[in-house]
């Protein structure tokens, strides 16, 4: 097998991803700060909600792989080591973003965002340090510069259990993911069923589900498996210029007519699975994104993610301040402002804050020999 793993493409989509991300949270801080705004239009709404879709399947994608190579490599995963890489890219930005968004919290909150009277609380707190902020979602969805963390809750969850089902399961592995994706359904629909009886925790519990959305790691879990077990017959069913565009005007169509429904996140996890599948398969689709711009945008993309709601909040806050409320202050200038103080910002904390916890985390690899910070297949 390769020892190169890399899949040329997905650094330019990551940063495409993240870029949709900034756009939708422009208009929702906007919104909270009473400026004149977009928030609450289908498609800006489902831009955003896609794009962190995108990055849950690709989540399931790279690291049903990486786990597939490396217990067929070693003949085990080793949990500790895996669970130190992850630590160690997730950890160190994401409690440095938390420290800064409860220093902040009252300042934004009193001068940028006063409208929204909102609170921190103990509980607060503790959803944040015990990686399980997709429960503030519920608790307290206000929480300026912090409200994008719900999703890393998420990863780190699914990272929690995923490599010990796989090790469990990687000789049945398409049978366990699709058998995962069917138990994740019908719990779904199970809870649906039970909010009939109108009871509060079944109602909460139901939100909280929708926000677990493991489902479309495990889809693109399935691309990923196809891929390393080298399934042709499979592939080449999704694997055509035709399937491409079709799949294309679908998220297309998709995000300019939002649909509602427990399918929907299926529905989308398979569309970017395939897309994936495309895009790493066809040289003429990857080497547009296998450029050096691209290529350093996807790996401060998780920076891009982490730090732009901290940007925006700042920029808002700022704007209020020096009293710069005109139409033309809150509308295209913070959109360029956030784009590129979030790049800066980005670019910073990556080269003089992330590196070094992404060279140790390199150690810890199961080979060494994979894994480079900037792989260019050209």
């Amino acid at each position: 097998m390769n020892k190169n793993i890399y899949f040329p493409g997905l650094n330019g989509l990551r940063f495409i991803a993240a870029s949709l991300v900034i756009f939708h949270h422009v208009e929702q801080y906007k919104f909270w700060a009473g400026f004149s705004n977009a928030w609450g239009n289908p498609v800006i709404d489902s831009l955003g909600h896609m794009s962190v879709s995108f990055f849950f399947v690709l989540s399931g994608f790279l690291i049903t792989y990486l786990l597939l190579a490396e217990n067929q490599k070693k003949g085990e995963i080793n949990l500790k080591r895996f669970y130190l890489r992850r630590i160690l890219r997730i950890w160190p930005l994401y409690f440095l973003i938390v420290a800064i968004s409860l220093v902040s919290f009252g300042y934004f909150s009193y001068f940028g965002f006063s409208e929204l009277k909102a609170s921190f609380g103990f509980s607060d707190l503790l959803c944040l340090l015990l990686f399980v902020p997709n429960l503030l979602r519920v608790i307290n969805p206000t929480m300026i510069g912090a409200n994008q963390l719900w999703s890393v809750g998420i990863e780190e969850q699914f990272y929690a259990f995923w490599p010990v089902l796989i090790a469990r399961f990687s000789n049945k592995i398409f049978t366990f993911l699709i058998g995962f994706i069917i138990l994740k359904f019908t719990l779904h629909m199970a809870i649906l069923g039970a909010t009939f009886f109108q009871i509060d925790a079944v109602e909460k519990l139901l939100v909280i589900y929708r926000l677990f959305p493991v489902e479309q790691m495990a889809i693109g879990g399935i691309g990923g498996a196809l891929i390393f077990h080298q399934k042709h017959k499979m592939l080449n069913l999704f694997r055509s210029p035709v399937i491409l565009i079709l799949t294309t005007v679908a998220l297309m169509f998709i995000a300019t007519n939002p649909l509602h429904g427990i399918y929907i996140t299926y529905v989308e996890a398979v569309f970017f699975a395939i897309l994936l599948v495309n895009v790493v398969h066809y040289k003429a689709l990857y080497t547009l994104f296998e450029n050096k711009f691209f290529i350093h945008m996807g790996n401060i993309s998780y920076g891009i993610y982490m730090w732009h709601t901290l940007v925006i909040a700042l920029l808002i806050t700022l704007v209020k301040v020096m009293g710069l409320t005109s139409e033309i202050w809150t509308g295209s200038i913070i959109h360029i402002l956030a784009f590129v103080l979030t790049i800066g910002v980005s670019h910073l904390s990556y080269t003089y804050f992330e590196k070094p916890f992404l060279k140790l985390k390199d150690r810890f690899a199961f080979d060494r020999m994979v894994f480079k910070r900037k792989p260019l297949n050209t």
